[in-house]
C-alpha cells in the first residue's frame, strides 16, 4: 500500500477580540487562566462572526509552556452557528499550532466540517486580541 501524502489548503483566519482575564490561580494542573472570547471575524471559505460565548481556558506550566483550551462559537453570514473547540499545547520558543475542531449541525449545509481535520497556527496575540489561522488537512 501506497503512502498518501498530506496537503495543507488554507480555510480560515480568525481575528478574535479577548476579555478581561478571569484568574483563578495556581492549581496541580498548572497556573489557571480563562480568558473570555467576546467577539470576532472569520475570513476565508467561512465568513461570519465570532460570539460573545466561551472562552480559553488556559492553564500556564511555567514561562515557556502552557495548555491552551478554547471554546467558542462562528456565526456565518448565512446565519449558521458552528462550535469550535481549539487545543494546543504551546511552547514560546516555536510556532504555536493549534488543533481545531467543529461541531455543526448534521442536517445544516457545514455538516461537513464535523468529518474534516484542520490545523491551526496563532498568528499573533496579546491580551487584548489574537489572530489564528486555521489550515485543512487534506489526502492527496
Amino acid at each position: 500500500m501506497a503512502k498518501k501524502m498530506l496537503k495543507i489548503k488554507p480555510f480560515i483566519k480568525l481575528d478574535i477580540q479577548l476579555g478581561e482575564i478571569i484568574t483563578i490561580g495556581q492549581t496541580k494542573e498548572g497556573y489557571l487562566k480563562i480568558i473570555p472570547i467576546i467577539s470576532g471575524t472569520v475570513s476565508g471559505d467561512l465568513k461570519g462572526k465570532v460570539l460573545n460565548y466561551g472562552g480559553d481556558v488556559n492553564y500556564k506550566n511555567d514561562e515557556i509552556y502552557s495548555v491552551a483550551n478554547a471554546t467558542y462559537i462562528i456565526q456565518t453570514n448565512s446565519g449558521e452557528n458552528v462550535l469550535v473547540h481549539n487545543v494546543g499545547k504551546i511552547n514560546k520558543n516555536i510556532p504555536m499550532l493549534t488543533y481545531p475542531s467543529f461541531i455543526a449541525n448534521q442536517e445544516g449545509p457545514y455538516k461537513s466540517l464535523n468529518y474534516r481535520h484542520f490545523i491551526g497556527r496563532i498568528v499573533s496575540g496579546n491580551l487584548s486580541k489574537i489572530e489564528i489561522i486555521i489550515d485543512e488537512i487534506l489526502d492527496t
